[in-house]
């Protein structure tokens, strides 16, 4: 609710600067200025920066039948949240990232086919994976693929999981480096992969196939991080801490 006053208070500002400035034209004998153009020069448009972002999570704004709030990992350190009047044609739950579908329908489709739940999760996780980070329709670029991946191995093995989920969080409580628990728990992805999941080469593989993904999305991170330069995370509480 505080985001959409704030909202609905700047585009007030936006019209009362908008109507004093029409008035003082006016007031000064001046014609209003041309209408803008429809369309945009290539010029222009070369100017535009187009971002590919995974959706963490959305809910609808109260008292608002437009507005839904979207929490989004742009491959940035940390997520993003925005405001979108689509909520006359999306529901919040149909805008959620889809790797969870993504891993059960090939976890189920090899498991039936092959009697191999886990080659499915895995190659359905690497077909996320490869899609966040590279999007056809963006430029391939996209995301660092860790919310992605943090999804695959719950539905992979739980004890992968919490190795993975149990590194990051320690090194991120330790150090506030987001990146370098983000980094470690990838890598050790397919070496929790080859204990606990039957000690198969093909599964060791493709996950490291994975890690190799996430680690090489990180590099700059990982640059920033060999020179102490890397940012630490701080917990936002109020605006004396957002200087």
């Amino acid at each position: 609710m505080k985001d959409l006053k704030h909202l609905i208070y700047f585009e007030n500002l936006l019209q009362e600067a908008n109507n004093d400035l029409v008035k003082q034209a006016k007031a000064e004998g001046k014609q209003e200025a041309p209408a803008a153009p429809a369309y945009i020069t290539i010029d222009d448009f070369d100017k535009v920066k187009f971002v590919t972002a995974k959706v963490l999570a959305c809910e609808a704004v109260p008292k608002s039948s437009k507005l839904l709030r979207f929490t989004l990992d742009c491959g940035e350190e940390f997520p993003r949240q925005i405001l979108s009047g689509i909520h006359e044609w999306y529901e919040p739950e149909a805008l959620v990232g889809k790797t969870v579908v993504a891993c059960l329908l090939g976890g189920a489709m090899f498991n039936h086919l092959f009697g191999d739940w886990a080659l499915g999760v895995l190659l359905g996780g690497l077909g996320c994976e490869l899609g966040h980070m590279f999007p056809v329709f963006f430029g391939f670029k996209g995301g660092k693929g860790i919310l992605s991946g943090g999804t695959l191995v719950w539905l992979l093995n739980w004890r992968v999981a919490l190795i993975a989920w149990g590194l990051f969080a320690a090194l991120w409580l330790l150090t506030r480096y987001v990146s370098l628990g983000s980094v470690c728990a990838a890598v050790s992805m397919p070496i929790s992969t080859f204990f606990f999941c039957g000690q198969s080469i093909l599964y060791t593989v493709l996950g490291a196939v994975i890690a190799a993904l996430v680690v090489w999305c990180h590099r700059d991170n990982i640059r920033r991080l060999l020179k102490g330069q890397e940012r630490k995370f701080h917990w936002h509480t109020g605006p004396d801490h957002e200087k």
